[in-house]
């Protein structure tokens, strides 16, 4: 029996029911002990040195089972996510070890505007409907099930084809590398696509949800439009002028300028893509003030000068702050807005249904904007 509860201290190897066991037969071995004690005298004191030692053995086992459980179900660590945000997280890993499925391992390869993130993220089960992982370290290259490339730093290729390459942008492609959004070459080797783009398999826009807060009153406000310079000398504004000329306007590319002027409880004048009202759902729809709804910058200006005499027109502008953003569910950017799971969690869903582009991406490109339009 000895021998048998000896064997069952090997730590590495035992699991908790066996050591219990090993306390069962350890105390019926007392037990035998004592008995064998009062039945014959003569080797009473064997059989105290017999206890002392199987108690103070006992006691250290005790020990060491307290100190492992401790170890198993107290493991947390601190997972520092360095991105331009500077944001960090704190992730408790214990569920790692009760999660016997590998997770879909997502490796983040490229640098992010030149500079290297440093990313590990394990998704707690029940936060994501598949075991997910996103990480910087490219070492572990051969686990992936996914690459993310940045369309920035594109010239840093990940080591293989054999699983998806995935296609982050969040600029339009007149900023982007030529060789990058609108080759079609390139673009043939992404099954996946994160972009500000609403048709894209994974929208990351920067035209987050506005505040809803009460505006301005009219009657405080003390002027009509405004631009921002930080200097109206005639050669800078004439060069503004020339330049408009060949400003494109790419199809679903909404960027933060426009959230910033909702958020202050402006009526922003907007030139923009005709689809922006896709960004606009439920009592945002009449929020703005679209610049090719007219046909000439004298209409335009006419118009802004009849809303700046008509406070009920004005505020129709402004209901959205009032009675608050209304019905989005349905909506490609309510659902960005309120996701039921986070980004790197849809991409994880994704590859694990195969739901990729297997024949790459499209280039994507954007169309001058002429006088005309």
């Amino acid at each position: 029996m000895q021998a048998m509860c000896q064997s069952r201290r090997l730590w590495g190897s035992v699991g908790i029911c066996s050591r219990l066991m090993c306390l069962i037969e350890l105390a019926g071995m007392f037990f035998h002990v004592r008995c064998i004690s009062h039945k014959k005298p003569s080797h009473h004191t064997m059989g105290r040195k017999s206890f002392a030692i199987t108690f103070l053995f006992c006691l250290l086992l005790a020990l060491l089972w307290r100190l492992e459980i401790n170890y198993y179900y107290d493991a947390s660590v601190e997972i520092s996510v360095k991105n331009p945000t500077k944001k960090s997280i704190r992730e408790n890993t214990s569920h790692r070890r009760a999660n016997q499925t590998k997770p879909w391992l997502i490796i983040y390869w490229s640098t992010y505007f030149q500079e290297q993130l440093h990313i590990s993220i394990v998704w707690k089960k029940g936060e994501c409907p598949v075991p997910c992982e996103v990480t910087s370290d490219r070492s572990r290259a051969s686990d992936a099930k996914g690459f993310i490339v940045h369309a920035r730093d594109s010239q840093m290729i990940p080591p293989t084809e054999s699983v998806p390459w995935i296609l982050l942008t969040q600029e339009n492609p007149v900023y982007t590398p030529s060789f990058a959004l609108t080759n079609a070459k390139f673009m043939s080797k992404f099954k996946l696509l994160r972009s500000y783009r609403l048709d894209s398999d994974f929208l990351d826009s920067t035209f987050w949800m506005p505040t809803v807060a009460p505006p301005l009153h009219f009657k405080d406000k003390n002027g009509l439009i405004m631009a921002a310079f930080s200097n109206c000398e005639p050669v800078r504004t004439e060069y503004m002028r020339q330049l408009m000329k060949f400003v494109q306007d790419c199809d679903y590319f909404v960027d933060a300028q426009l959230i910033h002027a909702l958020h202050a409880g402006s009526v922003p004048v907007v030139m923009s893509t005709n689809k922006l009202d896709e960004f606009l759902p439920g009592n945002l729809r009449h929020s703005v003030i679209k610049v090719r709804d007219f046909k000439s910058p004298r209409n335009l200006s006419d118009y802004l000068k009849y809303l700046n005499f008509t406070e009920t027109e004005y505020n129709k502008y402004l209901e959205w702050k009032w009675k608050g953003i209304g019905n989005i569910t349905g909506t490609v950017i309510g659902d960005y807005w309120k996701p039921k799971y986070l980004i790197y969690c849809q991409m994880c869903v994704a590859l694990s249904e195969g739901r990729i582009h297997k024949d790459g991406l499209q280039p994507i490109t954007c169309k001058a904007r002429s006088f005309e339009d």
